[in-house]
């Protein structure tokens, strides 16, 4: 039996890794590989499908539950955030994302993350990279792992991203919007994502900014948006994967002017429900996008605004839409979890 260690749940209620972790249980549910999804807290009512959910365990509520090692009687556990089995005989698997703490967050806020994280990888028998760019990040920050044990397994954008019906109209976003056009940005918007850039790119466009998801705006960015777009700022809290997909269908197109992504879920959503993206070209993003997006090597707001204008013309838009169409449909959660698999059977686990 395979233990899939749920303990991300109990630490997002929304977000890149639950995604990824949902379609990793909901595939293999459907393939009838047996598993076990271990939960150390209730944050998931709603997300995988009923026959999963009939077999969560709910895990313990121990104090540091996401920092402790996990007893499992199972041959093979694969953790959603860094923990290892307590059990040397168990083999560990786990999945690194990114090294955004590493690379952003003050050491004091990046001491336990970073220790737990390269304690896992260093121990576990098979480390799974969401992208050759965190590959090489990993082998960057840890050059003693052998690189033998990593594989890439890409992430992908849920099935419905690729269905092309759709709306005429957006009950969530108000008419305004919809009428003048807008830009959609999507997820968190703090520090190394980069939000600001783009709201003064828009300043004097007739264009609206619509924000998904990523929390409460702060002050500083409810003032800049006042201050430079008012009347044309809209953020919309979390909305599920059909409105979500219907938003990017009527959107001018996707800005994501990110600094740093260990993949990037959005830009492959995008590209599948046939909006244009404008995003960084570093990291993670040249590798998910390909040639279908308009990637920027200077991210300051003339550059967006310039951008932006570009998926506005007829003919450019249409070759991006179909060029995005076509690389989204390199990355799926069926491609994943056969990558996933391979990397349990090289460590002899049947099941």
């Amino acid at each position: 039996m395979i233990c899939l260690d749920g303990i991300v749940y109990s630490l997002q209620k929304y977000g890149g890794v639950s995604v990824y972790w949902n379609a990793l249980a909901e595939v293999l549910d459907t393939r009838h590989v047996p598993f076990s999804l271990l939960l150390a807290g209730e944050n998931v009512l709603g997300r995988p499908s009923q026959n999963v959910r009939e077999r969560w365990q709910t895990g313990s509520s121990r104090l540091l539950e996401r920092y402790r090692d996990v007893m499992t009687d199972d041959a093979l556990m694969h953790s959603s955030y860094y923990r290892l089995p307590s059990r040397h005989t168990t083999r560990s698997v786990i999945t690194v994302y990114d090294f955004t703490y590493e690379r952003y967050f003050p050491w004091r806020q990046r001491l336990v993350h970073s220790w737990q994280k390269f304690r896992a990888i260093r121990r576990a028998d098979v480390v799974l990279c969401i992208s050759e760019s965190t590959r090489r990040d990993l082998l960057t920050y840890l050059p003693d792992v052998d690189p033998r044990k990593t594989r890439v397994t890409h992430l992908a954008a849920n099935p419905v991203f690729f269905d092309s019906t759709g709306p005429t109209e957006l009950p969530l976003l108000d008419k305004g919007a919809q009428e003048a056009g807008y830009v959609l940005f999507v997820g968190a918007r703090s520090t190394y994502k980069n939000f600001l850039p783009l709201v003064h790119a828009l300043e004097g466009s007739h264009l609206h900014l619509v924000c998904v998801g990523g929390g409460a705006m702060t002050p500083l960015e409810q003032s800049e948006c006042q201050q430079r777009m008012a009347g044309r700022y809209h953020h919309i809290g979390w909305v599920d994967d059909a409105a979500l997909k219907q938003l990017y269908m009527m959107a001018t197109g996707l800005v994501f002017p990110s600094f740093y992504e260990g993949f990037g879920i959005p830009v492959v959503e995008a590209m599948a429900s046939g909006c244009p993206v404008v995003a960084s070209n570093v990291s993670s993003i040249p590798e998910v996008a390909g040639d279908a997006g308009i990637l920027l090597d200077r991210l300051d707001a003339d550059s967006i605004r310039a951008a932006i204008s570009d998926v506005q013309d007829p003919i450019r838009r249409a070759d991006l839409i179909a060029k995005g169409r076509e690389q989204a449909s390199r990355f799926t959660w069926q491609q994943c979890v056969d990558h996933t698999l391979a990397a349990y059977s090289d460590l002899h686990v049947s099941w």
